[in-house]
């Protein structure tokens, strides 16, 4: 693969996996528009944590997956 030969470079990766109480579900079936608000502090809270714990050069990057059921 030409991208991860020549371009990407090799970082540190970290696997986070966020749970929600099966009573706050309704909620944000019920308030779509809210998981867009949710999944945004969710990254400025990963972010914080990161600079602040993990002393990283680099910019952090994300791809978050939201799954309801």
């Amino acid at each position: 693969m030409f991208f991860t030969e020549h371009i990407a470079q090799k970082v540190p990766h970290r696997h986070f996996v966020f749970t929600m109480p099966k009573i706050l579900r309704r909620y944000f079936i019920m308030n779509r528009d809210s998981l867009n608000d949710l999944s945004r502090m969710t990254w400025e809270s990963l972010k914080e944590f990161m600079a602040e714990t993990l002393n990283i050069n680099g910019i952090s990057a994300a791809v978050h997956e939201i799954q309801t059921h």
